[in-house]
C-alpha cells in the first residue's frame, strides 16, 4: 500500500515536471519562431522597444523588417532573461498594444524607441556581468550567449544567428533561428 502511494506521487511528480518542459519548450519556440520570421543583417541587430515592436536594424540603423508583438509573445520573451532583468521587462510592456502603432512610427521610430547606443566599455560590461538563465543544450541554448550585434551570436556558437535585444538594455540574446 504504501508502495503504491509513493508510485503514485512520484508519477504525477514526473507529469508536472514534463509538463512544465513542454511550456518551456513551447514558450522558446513560440519566441524563436517570431524572430526567425524577420529579415536581418549580419552587422545590425533585432531590437524590440518599449511598445512591443520587434525591429530588424541594418549595420546604418534603418529598419529593414518588423513585427508587432503580443503581450503572450513579449511576455516569453521576458522571461527568457534573469529575474530582475525580466521584471523589468514585465513592467515595461504590462500595457502595451503594439497593433495601436501606425505604420510610419513602425518605419521611422523615434529616438528613444530605438536601441539604445553601445560604447566599448558599456558593451563589454554587460556582456560579463549577464546572468542568463541556462537552458539544456537540446533547447534554445544559444540564449545564453549575450550579444550587442547579430554577428557577435555565429562567434560564439555557429548556429546562433541573430541577436535581440530588448527594451533598453545594450546586451541581447542570440538565438539559434
Amino acid at each position: 500500500m504504501v508502495m503504491k502511494y509513493f508510485a503514485a506521487k512520484i508519477l504525477s511528480l514526473g507529469s508536472l515536471v514534463l509538463l512544465a518542459m513542454a511550456y518551456t519548450i513551447q514558450m522558446g519556440s513560440d519566441v524563436s519562431e517570431t524572430v526567425k520570421k524577420v529579415k536581418y543583417d549580419l552587422n545590425g541587430v533585432l531590437h524590440v522597444d518599449a511598445e512591443g515592436v520587434l525591429r530588424s536594424y541594418d549595420q546604418e540603423g534603418n529598419v529593414i523588417d518588423y513585427r508587432r508583438l503580443d503581450s503572450n509573445t513579449l511576455n516569453n520573451i521576458a522571461q527568457l532573461y534573469a529575474e530582475e532583468n525580466s521584471n523589468k521587462l514585465i513592467d515595461l510592456w504590462s500595457n502595451v498594444d503594439s497593433s495601436l502603432i501606425d505604420e510610419e512610427q513602425v518605419w521611422a521610430p523615434p529616438s528613444h524607441l530605438m536601441p539604445p547606443s553601445v560604447s566599448e566599455a558599456d558593451a563589454a560590461e554587460q556582456l560579463q556581468s549577464a546572468n542568463p538563465k541556462v537552458f539544456p543544450r537540446w533547447w534554445n541554448y544559444c540564449n545564453q550567449y549575450r550579444c550587442t550585434e547579430n554577428w557577435e551570436c555565429p562567434r560564439q556558437d555557429p548556429i546562433c544567428i541573430r541577436c535581440v535585444r530588448s527594451g533598453n538594455f545594450t546586451a541581447g540574446m542570440c538565438f539559434d533561428v
